[in-house]
């Protein structure tokens, strides 16, 4: 059921083409995710993002927010996923007040979008 509803939102985020844009941790707009690291002590997931896809350091833990529904929270893991799979470019907004800050602490996504293919 979940896989019917997030197969075609992975399609159209990743079939959409747009001009390239510069990423950057400070808006946290065309992010690559270089680590995905998963607790086993519960489902949380952090996420590092950097702006190259070949950086070995980043933002801060990012994490899934567990309070979105578990639809919102199954759908926001797999195009993280995807997005790391295929070196896609993401924008995030986080818990953050302005909605970004992953460079000063961790926040929880609350929304992810993959970007345009360059």
């Amino acid at each position: 059921m979940i896989r019917m509803f997030v197969l075609p939102a992975l399609w159209l985020s990743l079939s959409a083409v747009g001009a390239p844009a510069e990423a950057t941790l400070t808006n946290c707009q065309n992010l690559y995710v270089i680590r995905i690291d998963v607790s086993s002590s519960s489902a949380s997931q952090g996420i590092v993002f950097a702006e190259t896809p070949t950086a070995t350091s980043g933002s801060f833990y990012t994490y899934l927010n567990t309070t979105l529904s578990d639809r919102a929270y199954q759908q926001i893991s797999a195009m993280v996923i995807t997005a790391k799979a295929t070196g896609q470019t993401i924008r995030i907004v986080t818990s953050a007040p302005g909605g970004c800050s992953i460079m000063s602490d961790s926040y929880f996504i609350n929304e992810l979008e993959i970007e345009p293919s360059h």
